[in-house]
């Protein structure tokens, strides 16, 4: 008998689809079924991991249906967003995404491998890694996506999806990943937000092109959507929630707040990106004690408000070989 909860209907022919993530501290994956009396889109889809397969089977049981009845969207491209389509893939599908394939995905993390892996590598050149995992490859299955190809449907700014009476604009908000969209259906004040907006948990912001404001790209991606006629977020982790423009200014201010504790680090005389990260306020104390993967997520966040201040020309950047260091702007 299944253990997985049911399907949540949270607007109506609208189904909140809660999918384990076993052993991470985002616990689950909200993936939304949105009934059609043709082809049912499901957005999102977990891990590649037995657990996130058999969620996603259960709750489609649930009405009757199986992956090849289903079409698929992504709001972005992680894999804990897309992984799990290595498991439930049919030719019968259609796959919507604002990616023209995950070779693309694939190739974008290959250029930004000269900050990557010394970040990688420092990470490991910490003796707690090391005993916590001897094995590097641990660190593969949460931060690279799929390796295989599947057809895409490529989706970009203001393309519309119908399902079941809806009808969904594509926008577009780089930050948390280049590929992210939204969905916005105006006459239902309805906001599928993915990992754009959440309820309580803060969005990461990685930036690993020391070349490109990711930052920036968040911040401005707030903006386009704080003012959208919204009655109801269904954000891709944690709760459903309403009062998008509220949450949208919290995470601003949060994101001010870092940028300054950043430069108060580096005044204070730490320059290279670990010890300004292991030296930062995080919401869990002890930064070495930490799982590899929340190390590398944190240094990616770490960078990109580092690399936001050397924009803002509050900070300097200085490249020595793999070695990049921070100062006061003069």
């Amino acid at each position: 008998m299944s253990e997985s909860p049911l399907p949540i209907e949270v607007m109506k022919g609208v189904y909140l689809i809660k999918v384990p993530l076993p052993n991470n501290p985002l616990k689950a994956l909200n993936s939304y079924l949105i009934q059609d009396d043709i082809r049912p889109l499901l957005v999102d889809v977990g891990f590649s991991l037995p657990e996130c397969e058999q969620a996603l089977s259960d709750a489609l049981a649930h009405f009757g249906l199986a992956f090849d009845d289903v079409d698929l969207l992504f709001t972005h491209s992680h894999p804990d967003h897309t992984g799990c389509l290595e498991r439930i893939y049919s030719e019968e599908m259609s796959i919507f995404a604002h990616m023209h394939s995950f070779i693309e995905v694939n190739t974008r993390q290959e250029m930004q491998r000269r900050t990557y892996l010394p970040i990688v590598d420092a990470i490991y050149d910490d003796a707690q890694s090391r005993r916590q995992h001897p094995n590097r490859q641990s660190l593969s299955s949460e931060l690279i996506p799929l390796k295989e190809d599947y057809p895409l449907i490529y989706i970009k700014e203001d393309d519309v999806i119908e399902r079941g009476g809806y009808r969904f604009r594509v926008i577009e908000t780089p930050g948390h990943d280049s590929t992210h969209i939204c969905l916005y259906d105006e006459r239902r004040r309805l906001f599928i937000s993915g990992d754009h907006v959440l309820e309580r948990i803060t969005p990461n912001i990685s930036s690993f092109f020391l070349e490109t404001d990711e930052l920036q790209d968040f911040l401005d991606s707030l903006d386009k959507v704080r003012d959208l006629d919204v009655d109801l977020v269904l954000p891709g982790h944690g709760e459903v929630f309403t009062q998008l423009a509220r949450r949208v200014d919290q995470l601003k201010a949060h994101h001010f707040e870092r940028l300054a504790e950043m430069e108060d680090l580096v005044r204070a005389g730490h320059r290279d990106l670990i010890a300004i990260t292991s030296n930062a306020h995080w919401k869990y104390p002890n930064w070495h004690s930490w799982a590899v993967e929340q190390k590398f997520f944190s240094l990616g966040e770490t960078l990109a408000h580092l690399v936001h201040a050397v924009h803002m020309g509050s900070l300097r950047m200085t490249i020595e070989g793999i070695a990049v260091e921070f100062d006061l702007a003069d």
